[in-house]
């Protein structure tokens, strides 16, 4: 693994019109961000450097693939964006809300042990916003600590609609 840091609010590494695949990293500081690329990111870290400054920003049709990562800060995937987030956990006290904007696809899930067999680590974000055609898909076991707003189009898909804590107003994921 590596360590990766900038004093931010700058980006730790940007990745433009090209793959990158890493794990067992460290990001500190700013955010990942992707530009029309495909991330890999497996058993990381990503700190951004406060409450204000995202942890991940992905736009034209990136494709975001984070399996068992920790992230603090908020999520941001932007036109025609795909992104599958498998145990992934999130926090960021005083931020806005994690976004998928502008055709932009996120899917929500588990993810087995690094080691192989049980016990699944389920995703756990923070609230998240859905607007101008963009979807989610929260499967079975994995929560939005928080709203999950869909604005415009946007729409998300609930296994299990009271793993949405806060608020929800999108016509798949009912609240109980």
């Amino acid at each position: 693994g590596c360590t990766f840091s900038t004093p931010g609010p700058n980006n730790v590494i940007t990745v433009v019109k090209s793959l990158a695949s890493m794990s067992e990293s460290s990001f500190s500081g700013g955010p990942i961000r992707s530009e029309s690329s495909i991330v890999n990111i497996f058993d990381s870290e990503i700190n951004s450097s406060g409450p204000g400054v995202p942890g991940m920003v992905a736009i034209n049709s990136s494709s975001v693939n984070l399996v068992r990562v920790e992230i603090f800060g908020r999520m941001l995937f932007e036109k025609s964006t795909s992104a599958v987030l498998s145990g992934v956990t999130q926090t960021g006290i005083g931020m806005q809300p994690n976004e998928a904007n502008i055709g932009s696809n996120v899917v929500v899930g588990s993810a087995g042990q690094p080691t192989g067999g049980p016990p699944n680590i389920d995703s756990n974000l923070a609230p998240f916003t859905l607007a101008n055609f963009s979807n989610l898909v929260l499967n079975q076991a994995s929560v939005i600590g928080g709203d999950l707003i869909c604005r415009t189009g946007g729409n998300a898909h609930c296994a299990n609609p009271a793993n949405v804590t806060g608020l929800t107003n999108c016509g798949l994921c009912p609240k109980p």
